[in-house]
């Protein structure tokens, strides 16, 4: 597309991360956490489109990304590590009239105060991780690691969502 723009981005984070270790305590021997609250403004944001199931892609004049990200760290017990984090966003076009390409020919669109497709609201990760100490030679780790997300839009008209969903990874690992 010769009309593509570079887009331009003004950022403004704000947070705070601390821990509280005390590796005499039998129970929450360690915490770590996290706090960010971020605000970015962006111009010109090259966004996708699709005519006759092609991609191209063009400038949205100002998308608006807020959102705050939470984060926590323990180990409750010894060889035991838990960490949740959490991530709330709102995304959405602050400006954006389109031309949109229909076989009865073009019209304007107007997406202003709509929601970025494709990006969730809320998005919650855990993670469970085991350490193991067989044998003075075997060592190992068991870690299980899910995510939630939410529903999210997947069209600029936001006509459309997709649902919510769940999953999970199970590893494992061996040393010797």
């Amino acid at each position: 597309n010769p009309d593509l723009e570079p887009q331009e981005s003004n950022n403004f984070e704000f947070g705070i991360k601390g821990n509280l270790v005390d590796k005499e305590s039998e129970f929450m021997r360690k915490v770590f956490f996290e706090v960010t609250y971020f605000n970015y403004l962006i111009k010109d944001e090259i966004v996708p489109f699709i005519i006759n199931l092609k991609t191209y892609f063009k400038n949205a004049p100002k998308t608006r990304r807020t959102g705050i990200e939470v984060g926590f760290m323990s180990e409750p017990f010894e060889e035991i590590e838990l960490t949740i984090n959490y991530t709330f966003t709102n995304f959405y076009y602050e400006n954006y009239l389109t031309e949109i390409f229909t076989p009865e020919g073009s019209l304007t669109a107007d997406y202003n105060n709509n929601k970025v497709p494709s990006i969730p609201k809320h998005i919650v990760n855990f993670i469970f991780v085991k350490e193991l100490e067989l044998s003075e030679e075997l060592s190992g780790l068991l870690i299980w690691d899910c995510d939630y997300i939410e529903e999210m839009y997947v069209d600029d008209a936001n006509s459309e969502t997709s649902r919510s969903y769940f999953f999970g990874n199970f590893i494992s690992c061996f040393c010797y």
